[in-house]
């Protein structure tokens, strides 16, 4: 443990600099609170990118070193709080621009009172913990100190992301209190007596938008995940968009030899805040015939691994679906809006991973029906539209199902010449990249790379991933 810390240490020393002092997000709005929305969203979705970029160096510079205690410590977390943020607003001729701006200066002494005051909390319910004989006590108890312990850490995850490393320490750890909860807590027998447990004292809440729990980094909704979200439905009054809600119910899990460790938050929409959060331990038997492991998590890990792009913070492009960005889940039959938005003028495609069926395949996706290949594959965003999230139409979910990816390429020059190698099948009328999934993966990125960089040049790449299921 020495040696990590040791080398942590020193990460952290190497990386200060390129931290960011201040984080952005821009958006455009029919209305100023629409337009503030919008800036607040891209300014969450930037700090992620920043947090995902942290992980990847510290992975790259300890590598076998890198184990569960770095990414704890350095959480890929996408829900985090935002403390601090400024919005600044501008109306123009028929619309409102936004800029949302979470500055070090401003925001970190913010973030470190409220960690005094979670410190402060989980030091009283840890007195309160030591006096409980009875087993009801001691679990409400564990349960307030595991959703204290993620608070933390997610106020931490943010100040590490705004340049101070001289982050705040706890003496507990969440292994601890999950394997004292195990041992006061009932183990539930089926997946409706767990989501019971899970949404204890939420089901008088109203508007609530529930997300398929994920594990680990992994996007994809296993048939585990897919299950519990429905029962979790059936315990809760729920909307079905999250732009809908007030409040999100999202969670995790984590497979063990014995079965999974589940915990579920309650988060505030607006500003994503915990409101409520509960973790159990679900033996085996219970989802044994669910699939829980991810079935792609090593093309997963190649394809949002992208060091190179992961800070271009001056040209940014964003992809989402009409259910947002993350955890999502498609269901046959059902209809998904594609958007994208770059926060300059500039050039993008997009191709598609499709590990659904036996073949899995890529594919360019055309983007412009009144014109023949290439450059149907290509849009282009000019200045009325930066910032604004543009449509690329509507889509019926059909077989076959599975998990798809959506790649998204920007760049400020045109891409019509530096698109993948392409042919066109007749069968299923798809522009095919590659042999498949891996090797299209690859052609993409070997093709978007500029044979000569100039200071001028800028790009940068999204994605975007869905699982879609039967009914």
């Amino acid at each position: 443990m020495a040696r990590f810390c040791l080398s942590v240490f020193l990460f952290m020393a190497l990386v200060t600099s390129s931290f960011a002092q201040e984080v952005t997000g821009e958006g455009v709005g029919s209305t100023k609170e629409q337009a503030k929305k919008e800036a607040l969203a891209d300014l969450s979705q930037n700090i992620s990118v920043e947090v995902k970029s942290v992980q990847t160096q510290l992975s790259e510079l300890m590598g076998e070193n890198f184990r569960q205690d770095a990414s704890s410590m350095i959480q890929l977390e996408s829900r985090l709080p935002l403390l601090g943020a400024e919005s600044f607003v501008v109306e123009d001729v028929d619309y409102y621009s936004a800029l949302a701006r979470l500055s070090a200066q401003q925001a970190i002494p913010l973030y470190r009172t409220q960690l005094q005051e979670i410190d402060r909390e989980i030091k009283q319910a840890t007195q309160q913990l030591k006096q409980a004989t009875q087993n009801p006590e001691r679990e409400n108890l564990l349960q307030i100190l595991l959703e204290k312990l993620g608070n933390f850490k997610r106020h931490q995850t943010v100040l590490l992301v705004l340049g101070d490393t001289d982050l705040p320490k706890l003496e507990i750890t969440e292994t601890e209190i999950r394997s004292q909860l195990r041992k006061v807590q009932n183990e539930p027998d089926s997946l409706e007596q767990a989501a019971k447990i899970l949404t204890r004292d939420m089901q008088d809440r109203r508007g609530i938008y529930v997300y398929p729990f994920r594990t680990g980094s992994s996007q994809e909704v296993t048939p585990f995940a897919a299950a519990l979200r429905g029962r979790l439905q059936q315990q809760l009054s729920t909307v079905r968009q999250p732009d809908q809600a007030n409040l999100w119910l999202y969670g995790s899990y984590l497979i063990t030899d014995q079965g999974l460790e589940l915990s579920a938050h309650l988060t505030r929409s607006n500003n994503q805040q915990i409101e409520q959060s509960r973790s159990l331990f679900l033996p085996k038997k219970v989802y044994q015939d669910l699939k829980a492991e991810p079935s792609q998590i090593s093309f997963e890990e190649q394809l949002q691994n992208n060091p190179d792009l992961l800070r271009k913070r001056d040209f940014r492009v964003s992809i989402r679906s009409n259910k947002g960005h993350q955890d999502l889940m498609f269901e046959e039959g059902e209809i998904i809006e594609i958007y994208v938005k770059v926060n300059k003028p500039g050039y993008f495609y997009i191709v598609g991973h499709t590990l659904a069926g036996e073949e899995p395949f890529s594919y360019l996706l055309e983007l412009q029906e009144e014109a023949d290949p290439p450059r149907s594959f290509v849009q282009f965003v000019n200045a009325d539209d930066v910032n604004r999230w543009m449509s690329l139409g509507e889509f019926e979910i059909y077989p076959p199902l599975g998990l798809e990816h959506l790649q998204v390429i920007a760049s400020k020059e045109d891409l019509v010449q530096r698109l993948p190698e392409y042919r066109f099948d007749e069968g299923s009328e798809f522009y095919l990249v590659g042999k498949g999934p891996e090797d299209g993966l690859a052609k993409t990125r070997a093709a978007k790379r500029p044979k000569k960089k100039k200071p001028e040049n800028y790009s940068a790449e999204a994605v975007l991933t869905y699982t879609s299921m039967s009914k």
